[in-house]
């Protein structure tokens, strides 16, 4: 009886062996792209989702991540005469506000804040510090240029600045700022001069400093005050009915 031949048979042992190879390499490569493998391009598009994934988690708004209100992790300074106050100075509580003017959450909470200064005329008083972030390239430099608004302009020119760099974040950069200590009636050249001459900078780096020292991790992060001293640290762009509630509390 004749034997059936396998389709190696009768085929040299060498090229047997490079066949051999040959397929498993195939297979190997087939796995790889099926399953990823370390360095392949599955393993890229996974990566690549989980960054995806961490990405929107960061950028998540703030109300859905943020903790409930808790007591600061250090001592917060007080509130001095150069700091900038808006609303009654002799208010009842205090919300000290630690924030960045590139955050988009600061910018989503700014008009929190107005609201709640319109609704608490005479029992709130509502205090900026600055906060610039590391990643946001803007954040120091609209720092700098607010507190040279400040400077030459006056409290009511400084809030004037945050009001109109949170409404544009989008046109971030020195044309806005020199516009605005225009609009505020501050010259041009002394407001360039005060911009170049970086002596803000330090201080801008201690607020920060401080901040962090009290608990403040990311912005906005606010302090609520009330009349006891008694002190809880607000984190996130919080919805106005948490921030009013926890006025409410305090008065």
């Amino acid at each position: 009886m004749e034997s059936s031949k396998g389709f190696f048979d009768g085929v040299p042992s060498q090229t047997s062996f490079i066949f051999g190879i040959i397929t498993g390499i195939a297979v190997v490569l087939m796995v790889s792209y099926l399953f990823g493998l370390p360095g392949t391009s599955a393993t890229s598009r996974t990566n690549a989702r989980v960054a995806e994934n961490e990405a929107a988690l960061v950028e998540a708004p703030a109300a859905e991540l943020t903790p409930p209100p808790s007591a600061p992790v250090g001592p917060l300074p007080v509130i001095a005469k150069d700091d900038h106050v808006r609303g009654n100075a002799s208010a009842k509580v205090a919300i000290i506000e630690y924030s960045d003017f590139e955050c988009p959450f600061c910018s989503r909470f700014h008009p929190t804040m107005q609201q709640l200064l319109q609704e608490y005329p005479n029992d709130v008083r509502w205090v900026y510090r600055h906060f610039p972030l590391s990643f946001h390239p803007n954040a120091l430099p609209a720092a700098v240029a607010s507190e040279c608004i400040n400077e030459l302009g006056g409290n009511d020119a400084f809030w004037a600045f945050a009001d109109n760099v949170f409404g544009n974040q989008g046109g971030l950069g020195t044309a806005l700022y020199e516009k605005i200590a225009q609009d505020q009636g501050i010259g041009l050249e002394a407001f360039r001069s005060c911009v170049g001459s970086g002596k803000y900078t330090q201080e801008i780096a201690q607020e920060l400093a401080a901040g962090q020292a009290a608990g403040v991790t990311g912005t906005p992060g606010s302090f609520l005050v009330d009349a006891n001293g008694q002190t809880q640290l607000i984190s996130g762009a919080v919805p106005y009915a948490q921030v009013k509630a926890a006025v409410d509390a305090a008065l």
